[in-house]
This record gives C-alpha cells, structure tokens and sequence, in this order.
C-alpha cells in the first residue's frame, strides 16, 4: 500500500498536469479563462484555480472542460504536453 507521501506526490503531479494541459489546450482554442469558464457553466476562478495548480476539478467540471475544449477527459490528465 503507498504511503501518504507517495499518494501525495501522485496527487500533486496529476495537478500539475491537468494545470498545464487546461492551459495549453486553452491557448490552442485562441480562449481566455473567461471564455472557458462561460462555456463550461464553472466561475472564471476555477479555471484560473485549475491552471495555477491550486485545485483540482471535479469529475464534473472536468468533463464540461474537455467538452468545451474538444478533448477527451484523458487528455486533460495525460502526462505528455499537447502540441
């Protein structure tokens, strides 16, 4: 069984990764965080919480992200950068 520091860090990287692909596929759909959040039904300041890496997304909020942005949910939490 993994100990808390391990799930921890597990945690804290995967909020790293949402955070940097919420961004990139953001800035790829020429959107501002206003323009997400209006489209997926969530307050500006979740995106903003999302991509600063100081929250992470409900299973809900994410589905409305990925939908907005065109991508699956598995490619918001996929380690690779999208280009």
């Amino acid at each position: 069984m993994p100990s808390k520091r391990a799930l921890a860090a597990a945690a804290d990287q995967t909020t790293a990764v949402l955070s940097r692909n919420v961004r990139d596929f953001r800035l790829l759909r020429k959107m501002t965080q206003t323009e997400l959040a209006t489209s997926a039904g969530v307050q500006r300041s979740t995106v903003a919480s999302i991509e600063g890496g100081y929250a992470m997304a409900r299973a809900s909020t994410l589905s409305a992200l990925a939908l907005v942005l065109k991508v699956p949910v598995a490619d918001l939490l996929r380690p690779a950068s999208p280009r």
